[in-house]
């Protein structure tokens, strides 16, 4: 859990850091254009897709959609219950009856949540 967090936090420094420079120029850009196509469209974090996918899943033994389908499969509907899900992660509140979410899981929707729960 300490070793997630660290290295979270030492992506965000590095993207932070990466936001003053200047872009590259041609001659230095290391990317082929069909390569940073891909770089450009991937997300910097996670995204409620993968939240929906890693979280939530109905796939899951624990999953949050078999009880929640109608409050977590819609982006405004889910973001509009953040603080109440990030309460019932960090009390191991849900998933009713169930044992609680890895740290890593839960650390994937804290991470999320910190970026601003992006679309």
């Amino acid at each position: 859990m300490k070793k997630i967090g660290i290295f979270i936090l030492l992506l965000l420094s590095i993207f932070a850091a990466g936001c003053n420079q200047e872009p590259f120029t041609k001659a230095e850009n290391p990317f082929t254009e069909e390569e940073k196509g891909e770089s450009e469209q991937s997300p910097v974090g996670p995204n409620f897709q993968i939240i929906k996918s890693q979280v939530f899943s109905v796939n899951k033994p624990n999953a949050c959609l078999k009880c929640h389908v109608d409050l977590l499969s819609s982006y405004q509907r889910t973001k509009g219950v953040l603080v109440e899900i990030e309460e019932y992660l960090k009390t191991d509140g849900m998933p009713k009856g169930g044992p609680p979410l890895p740290e890593e899981t839960k650390e994937l929707f804290y991470t999320w949540v910190r970026l601003g729960a992006p679309e």
